[in-house]
């Protein structure tokens, strides 16, 4: 599973998925997107409000409910590299 988290610097919502990140084990590849530098990125996975998930190249969820997603994400067993 590939997850890339698109967030903004002045976002509150966007901390606490960060800070989500940071307190988490995990062995899925993750990437953390400023969305203002990705612009052209995220306009394409249809971002419309930070912060958001792009799974495996898939718009999963954006707004408020990314920090309570991503902590679902991260619990699950990552089945493209198992233990």
């Amino acid at each position: 599973m590939h997850i890339k988290l698109f967030f903004s610097p002045h976002c509150t919502v966007c901390s606490q998925a960060l800070q989500t990140l940071r307190r988490e084990p995990f062995s899925t590849k993750l990437e953390w997107q400023n969305i203002l530098d990705n612009i052209d990125e995220a306009v394409a996975c249809g971002i419309r409000t930070p912060p958001a998930l792009v799974v495996d190249g898939r718009l999963l969820e954006q707004g408020a409910g990314v920090p309570s997603r991503l902590r679902q994400l991260l619990a699950m067993p990552d089945t493209d590299h198992p233990a």
